[in-house]
């Protein structure tokens, strides 16, 4: 199977590493565009990121050292309660089943949470103070699933990093130029990419392509849904920050702090701290955003850089041979940091697809066959795909709409947005059907509970504060340098 990857940023490179793992595959084009840039803005990841870095580089202390990666334990929402601040971390089923508690049965329960109850006095009260200390869980293999966390990196060095593994395959082709076009044809009735026409001239002809080629080229003739009713921020100021003290300033989560007319991230990496201004044109100029912005970080000396982006997402994300990943599939906003995890996802789903072909060339064959397997799994991963980018859209939508700050019209606007999709969960906060992801239950419903929002559970079960065990720790700098020196192997 020959697979042709369109574009070299984060999402690219990943999936041509996960590709490149797989017998089946006999050789990638991987086409990155001279004109275009890396944006190199995110920075933060989800809890998945980790397992799918190591399925094509299981020596996961490589991606610390070339990335400069950091510790994320979540994100710290500063500004966002009515009380104290909190730190969204990540979940396992195992912070509820050590108690014997369904974490289903346990998010609801904390609707029935008093307001006088700060969420971490009842879930999660040790992890929020080691974070909180700069302390790190360190062994991994036992305590891992009860203190789990993801990673900050830098963009920049992660896409070296990327390129350096794609170099050394045999598998990988790397074409420096630029896609102009794809040339389709109707075969069976389904029509699909014949091949990539390229600026030098020059054809790719491949089996199935991915379109990873950014948010603003639509090489491949993607219809997109666009969510600029739903989500309002659509610019961003963002820049690199020198450490003052490193130790002091090394937290082990990201920042998202409210500002007038967004929220500015924090994301320390080895090297340096990313920050940045996500905010909405339609409420500041960007010469008061950056106004703002500067004024808050304390150095109005500062040149920010900046970008736009439009909230929007793919109709269909897979498409007979082909399938959009990264922005090209569609962006939201930075909060949260769903991105690339998204995107690494897809591919990962489509590897986990094709490696259910029992003969391996069957998937070339079906490709283009009506009656075959792959068409009615393209189905079945186009749901999937709308179905995560629904959710994330109406849990970040939820965060803005659960703010306690209304003192602008950025924030007073969103009271008036309405998206079907948060209002569906919105009313089946009991339903189990509709949360069978423990991961998504335990995000909105603690999300409710922290900002002091109470529901109709539907029963009288008051949430009591989950055990945890008093486990070893030690310093985030420290952890991250004996990794780097080798000391400690994750």
């Amino acid at each position: 199977m020959h697979i042709c990857i369109v574009g070299t940023g984060a999402a690219g490179l990943m999936a041509a590493c996960l590709f490149k793992e797989k017998g089946y595959v006999k050789k990638i084009s991987l086409i990155g565009s001279p004109h275009i840039p890396t944006i190199g803005v995110g920075e933060s990841t989800t809890l998945n990121f980790e397992e799918l870095n190591q399925k094509f580089d299981d020596n996961f202390s490589n991606f610390v050292r070339e990335s400069d990666a950091a510790v994320k334990y979540g994100v710290y929402y500063h500004g966002w309660n009515p009380g104290k601040n909190w730190l969204h971390y990540f979940k396992t089923k195992e912070q509820t089943e050590i108690c014997g508690v369904d974490h289903l049965e346990y998010g609801i329960s904390l609707g029935n949470k008093s307001k006088d109850v700060f969420i971490h006095d009842i879930y999660g009260k040790k992890l929020f103070g080691y974070a909180n200390d700069h302390q790190i869980v360190y062994e991994r293999e036992e305590y891992f699933k009860e203190y789990p966390f993801s990673w900050h990196f830098d963009a920049g060095k992660y896409i070296k990093y990327l390129k350096t593994l794609c170099e050394q395959s045999e598998k990988v082709e790397l074409i420096y130029d630029t896609a102009v076009s794809c040339e389709f044809k109707v075969e069976n009735g389904i029509k699909s990419i014949s091949k990539i026409k390229l600026e030098s001239g020059s054809e790719v002809e491949a089996n199935f392509y991915i379109n990873s080629s950014g948010a603003k080229s639509n090489v491949f003739e993607v219809e997109y849904e666009l969510l600029t009713d739903v989500l309002l921020t659509n610019r961003a100021l963002f820049l690199p920050l020198k450490y003052k003290n490193q130790r002091e300033q090394f937290h082990p989560y990201t920042i998202a702090k409210t500002m007038k007319n967004g929220w500015r991230w924090i994301t320390p990496t080895w090297s340096r701290i990313g920050t940045g201004y996500a905010f909405s044109s339609n409420h500041v100029s960007d010469d008061d955003a950056i106004k703002e912005f500067l004024e808050d970080i304390g150095d109005t000396s500062l040149e920010p850089n900046i970008v736009d982006f439009t909230p929007k997402v793919n109709t269909k994300t897979f498409i007979s041979n082909s399938c959009n990943i990264g922005m090209a599939s569609g962006f939201l906003e930075p909060l949260d940091a769903p991105g690339l995890s998204l995107g690494a996802g897809t591919v990962e789903e489509l590897t986990i697809h094709f490696n259910s072909y029992d003969n391996r060339e069957h998937i070339v064959n079906d490709l283009h066959n009506p009656n075959h397997q792959w068409n009615r799994i393209v189905d079945n991963l186009n749901a999937a795909a709308k179905n995560n980018f629904r959710f994330w859209c109406a849990f970040i939508l939820n965060q803005y709409k659960t703010c306690h700050r209304r003192d602008t019209d950025f924030w007073k606007d969103h009271t008036a947005v309405e998206y079907d999709y948060h209002q569906f969960l919105i009313n089946n906060l009991t339903n189990p059907e509709v949360w069978p992801d423990y991961g998504a239950s335990m995000m909105f419903h603690q999300t409710l509970a922290a900002r002091n929002i109470q529901w109709d559970t539907g029963n009288d079960n008051v949430p009591f504060e989950l055990y945890e065990r008093d486990v070893p720790t030690m310093n985030h700098y420290d952890y991250i340098q004996a990794i780097r020196e080798g000391k400690i192997l994750v």
